[in-house]
């Protein structure tokens, strides 16, 4: 467990009236982070001002030390945003609402995440704290959204893709996370196979779920996918693909057809105004062109418009995540930044839409 000074993200800019000062936080696999920061009104910009981060162990372990941190310091903010791996309960009205489910983490399976996070964490006057949860994908996703712009631009849809130990997707759609039936996995989602996995009959290490005899995108190019295509080719082990994996190898070019394959779908499906690629994977020298070029391809000329047919629209419309690493934290702010606006509007309508209502 350790502090950290703030990571380097954009200092918040074009302030019209003052900041609206919030905790976010995201878990992980290997670690969560909880961080105080700042949104300016127009929600087009975010500042961490301080964060901590603790190491993924049982949730009795881990979760405390969250909620102690924030009690710390609640002084300091009035909106929560919590963005966990899931699948979790996003739904308010369901009676495991904020709880991880069917994880295949054993030790987080159903648990509780929001009541512990934000047990005792009041506003002036008593009231619990506003929240939002949702999963680690629509976070940054909503994120995304909210700081290119694309709300100002007459757009009201992205994807965000994280590749690295896993896929993730999230979806914001009229403006707003998905979340329908329960949220986005569409890491699941099944790809055509290229021929070396084919030919040399590769079997992935991940399989969709137990029992199952299909393999989704998550299981052909993610981490655990490249360590053992890596092994295959090179007959090498390796724990470090960004050092090991040659830039010229055949394996990029392999991940490539798996995530432009998943960008077409969701162009198929969802028709986001914005496909944005994050997690350790995408940065990858040259890998996002190659994305855009699988995608296109499989399009085939079908979806007859600018941002899939012209490359350089194309190089506008799937992009690499300009916050890097730190797109999950980022939108959990958003988040909480989201939470105060839906706290706000409740406020009004319960008080017929006067702006004397107790708004934060």
């Amino acid at each position: 467990m350790a502090e950290a000074s703030a990571p380097k993200l954009p200092v918040a800019t074009g302030v019209l009236a003052e900041d609206i000062y919030v905790a976010g936080v995201e878990g992980g696999g290997t670690s969560w982070k909880v961080a105080l920061g700042k949104v300016s009104p127009d929600l087009r910009s975010c500042k961490v001002i301080e964060w901590l981060e603790v190491p993924t162990h049982k949730p009795e372990e881990t979760l405390p030390v969250i909620n102690r941190w924030l009690k710390e310091r609640q002084a300091q903010f009035n909106f929560v945003g919590i963005g966990s791996f899931g699948p979790v309960q996003p739904k308010r009205n369901k009676p495991n609402y904020g709880h991880i489910t069917a994880t295949p983490k054993v030790e987080w399976k159903f648990t509780d995440v929001v009541g512990p996070i934000m047990d005792g964490l009041v506003v002036p006057g008593g009231a619990p704290m506003p929240h939002q949860f949702d999963t680690d994908v629509n976070a940054p996703a909503l994120g995304e959204f909210l700081l290119d712009g694309l709300r100002e631009e007459g757009k009201s849809s992205l994807a965000y893709i994280t590749v690295g130990t896993g896929i993730g997707v999230g979806l914001v759609v009229n403006d707003k996370p998905v979340h329908g039936l329960l949220h986005p996995e569409a890491g699941h989602l099944c790809m055509p196979l290229v021929d070396f996995d084919v030919d040399e009959n590769f079997v992935p290490v991940k399989k969709a779920m137990k029992g199952a005899t299909w393999y989704p995108c998550e299981s052909y190019a993610a981490k655990e996918s490249i360590q053992k295509r890596f092994l295959m080719l090179t007959k090498k082990v390796t724990t470090n693909i960004k050092e090991d994996v040659p830039k010229d190898s055949p394996i990029w070019a392999m991940v490539a057809h798996y995530i432009g394959a998943l960008c077409a779908s969701l162009v198929l499906a969802v028709s986001p105004e914005k496909i944005v690629l994050g997690g350790g994977l995408m940065n990858h020298e040259g890998i996002v062109p190659l994305i855009r070029k699988h995608c296109q391809t499989f399009l085939h000329g079908y979806i007859p418009v600018e941002e899939i047919l012209d490359d350089a629209k194309l190089a506008k419309y799937i992009v690499r995540s300009s916050r890097g690493e730190n797109a999950g934290l980022t939108g959990t702010l958003m988040l909480a930044a989201q939470a105060r606006q839906e706290h706000n509007d409740r406020a009004r309508r319960a008080a017929g839409g006067s702006k004397s209502a107790s708004a934060l």
